[in-house]
């Protein structure tokens, strides 16, 4: 560690000053969601992305072959890949969110969801 502290001054092109912490008990993390329900008609990832970003499922395609979707921090280009409960989906340049089903379906057999986007 005295190593790191005497010679790591810059980060690219940013000037860095690191200092040691022994204390931890005060360093936590304040994480606030806001949430949005919806209906999906599956859990496909292109569905579930189109929902929550408002876009057709072509436009949310194109997020997945341009390799800008991460589920659970694993890039996802497949279109057909479903989604699990509690996934973290992260679309790079727009946001990222906690998918849940609530395990909740309509007359029509469409899925009742909650998306918690990270402020």
């Amino acid at each position: 560690m005295p190593f790191i502290l005497d010679n790591l001054s810059k980060v690219r092109h940013t000037l860095v000053d690191l200092s040691e912490e022994t204390d931890y008990h005060h360093l936590q993390a304040n994480i606030q969601f806001e949430e949005q329900y919806d209906m999906i008609a599956s859990n496909r990832i292109d569905c579930i992305i189109a929902r929550a970003l408002h876009l057709s499922r072509s436009e949310a395609a194109e997020y997945l072959t341009s390799e800008k979707v991460f589920m659970n921090g694993k890039c996802i280009t497949n279109c057909n890949q479903s989604c699990s409960d509690g996934a973290i989906i992260s679309v790079r340049g727009k946001t990222r969110f906690i998918f849940e089903n609530c395990n909740t379906t309509s007359k029509k057999g469409k899925m009742r969801v909650k998306f918690s986007f990270y402020k």
